[in-house]
């Protein structure tokens, strides 16, 4: 029998994990981005007034202004949806009834009435509650797009950073809420 591989699965190379190791994926601030399969435009396209989303993008948009009621212990802070891919900046609360543990500088009081009842996704061993939270975003879309016969894909994993303090929450959502401007600059539909 062959020595055991661990980057072996199936007698096949397979690519590592970009996650931290550890409790990293549990409670706390990430900034995620989801990107669509070979980056096709499945969720809409950007001109000079800005994003107009196909029907895969505003099922996009349904699905994350509704999520909260799927994950109570998740809050989606803000978010923008591209093209070809979105980013969110989410928020994993504990599953008991205080927040204390999530406060970076005070942010803790950035939503003050979000429900943390314990309601929320259960964490699956190492892959931790941020990784089922994408897991369940990227099914519900999914499921939405095959119910309507639409072509449509993600890309098989997602990126995610680590919000440590406000001032990295700050660029965050900057980035965020800037993200189709600068989609429009670098395409050449507006001029600064």
């Amino acid at each position: 029998m062959p020595d055991f591989n661990p980057n072996l699965y199936n007698e096949k190379y397979r690519i590592p994990t970009n996650r931290l190791s550890g409790n990293f994926y549990d409670v706390g601030w990430y900034l995620v981005t989801i990107t669509t399969k070979e980056r096709v435009r499945y969720l809409g396209e950007i001109d000079k007034e800005g994003m107009h989303f196909s029907d895969i993008g505003n099922a996009c948009l349904d699905i994350i202004n509704t999520f909260e009621l799927r994950c109570a212990d998740c809050e989606i802070q803000c978010f923008t949806i591209m093209p070809d891919h979105l980013h969110l900046l989410i928020r994993i609360l504990p599953s008991h009834e205080t927040d204390d543990n999530v406060s970076l500088d005070g942010l803790r009081d950035i939503s003050p009435n979000v429900s943390t009842s314990g309601k929320g996704l259960p964490s699956f061993g190492h892959q931790g509650r941020l990784s089922v939270i994408i897991r369940t975003f990227k099914g519900a879309v999914t499921t939405w797009a095959k119910q309507h016969e639409r072509d449509f894909a993600w890309q098989s994993k997602f990126y995610d950073g680590v919000i440590t303090n406000s001032g990295q929450w700050r660029e965050a959502r900057l980035y965020i809420e800037n993200n189709v401007h600068r989609w429009q600059l670098k395409y050449g539909l507006i001029s600064d």
